[in-house]
This record gives C-alpha cells, sequence and structure tokens, in this order.
C-alpha cells in the first residue's frame, strides 16, 4: 500500500482471539467447564459465538446471576491453568506484526479476554516486541463492543483516531462495532469464515481472508 494514499494508517490494532491467534476451541472447553459445574447445557461453537459478544465480566452476570462471583472464579482458575495448551498463533500472524513493525506502524492488541490473560499470551509468545499497546478486559471502564479500550490504548501511544487514521482488524461484530466507536475504520479479517452478514451490516473499510492477505497489501 502507497503511504500516501488516503487510507494509509498511522497505527494498526488487532484484535486476539479468532485474529491473530486461534484459541477459540479452548475458550469453549472453558465456558463449557463452568456451565458444567451448573448442570447447564453445554454451548456448541454457533452459540459460543453468539453469547461472547461481550467480555466475561459483563456477560456473566447476565448470565448467572448471583453466582456470577462463582461462575467467573472457576472460569478464571481453569483458564489459569490451561492458558498456554491452548494458545495456538494463526499462520502467518507473526510474520505480518513482524513486517509492520519493520515498516514502522504502531501496532497494539485489543481483547475482550482478561487483561492478564493477554498480557501472558503475548509474552509465551515474544510478541511484545512487536505491539507497543496491550489491552484486556478490564483495561478500560468498559469492554468492547465499547470503543473505550481502543481509544484508552491508543492514548497510551499518543495515537488520536479523530486525527490519525487508525486501522482496527477484527473477526467479529464485536469487533466491527467497536471499532467504529472508537473512531477507527473497521477491517474484518475471515479466517475461512464466509461472512456476507457482517459484510453487508457494518461495511468495513477491508475484508481480508486471512492474515498473509493483509500482510500482501503493505508489500511493495
Amino acid at each position: 500500500m502507497d503511504s500516501l494514499m488516503p487510507d494509509y494508517p498511522a497505527a494498526i490494532f488487532f484484535d486476539w482471539d479468532g485474529t491473530l491467534v486461534d484459541t477459540l476451541p479452548g475458550l469453549l472447553k472453558a465456558h463449557n467447564h463452568v456451565r458444567q459445574h451448573f448442570s447447564l447445557p453445554l454451548w456448541d461453537e454457533h452459540e459460543f459465538y453468539r453469547q461472547m459478544t461481550l467480555s466475561s465480566r459483563e456477560l456473566y452476570p447476565m448470565i448467572y446471576g448471583a453466582q456470577s462471583d462463582e461462575a467467573i472464579k472457576i472460569l478464571r482458575t481453569f483458564l489459569e491453568q490451561h492458558l498456554i495448551e491452548f494458545l495456538n498463533p494463526l499462520p502467518h500472524a507473526e510474520t505480518l506484526l513482524r513486517h509492520l513493525n519493520v515498516a514502522g506502524i504502531p501496532l497494539g492488541v485489543v481483547s475482550n479476554k482478561r487483561h492478564e490473560f493477554i498480557l501472558r499470551e503475548i509474552s509465551h509468545l515474544g510478541w511484545g516486541v512487536y505491539l507497543q499497546a496491550q489491552a484486556g478486559a478490564g483495561y478500560a471502564a468498559q469492554d468492547k463492543p465499547s470503543g473505550a479500550p481502543i481509544r484508552k490504548a491508543l492514548a497510551a501511544i499518543n495515537i488520536d483516531p479523530q486525527r490519525d487514521i487508525v486501522w482496527f482488524v477484527g473477526d467479529t461484530e464485536t469487533d466491527m462495532l467497536a471499532a467504529k466507536d472508537s473512531g477507527c475504520l473497521p477491517v474484518l479479517i475471515l479466517h475461512g469464515k464466509s461472512r456476507p452478514e457482517l459484510v453487508e451490516k457494518h461495511n468495513p473499510a477491508y475484508v481480508f481472508e486471512d492474515c498473509r492477505d493483509l500482510l500482501t497489501v503493505f508489500l511493495p
């Protein structure tokens, strides 16, 4: 992409799960561990995607009511024990981050996964050298789909989406909503999933098949 093009980003921020790493099967297992504890029907993948439009800290009080604190504790304990076991980088994700970093584009991650867990996963992969900003659930007063955590993470590296062009890359409706609410350009990444309903509903600025497809835009 020509740096003189109108949409050339001053920074690129990413969602985490389903965008740069594949931890979703493990997260489904973790949430079903909680549901099994409370003798509730287990989620299949479709129901998991439908429910997880909010962070667990915002969703669980709606599902578990007065038992939400206990449910969150069970979830966190399970994830603390299995977090790295579930961590699988998506193809070409590190190559993408490395290239953009070398190109001098500030990068960050904003996720609805617990903030401490995000920092731990990024550290385990050694990707902190690429990511100037790292934010998980609880980092801001609200989580995605609010744009608050994106704006706060951008402000920490002196980027203003009202002044600067910023891409927010994600794979879900939550990401598209958060991008728009924060003032960023919403960028949808598919990773093998056909998402015509998201394209039609949210009209992302760009749609990419995967990390390699996104990378080609920035190659000479």
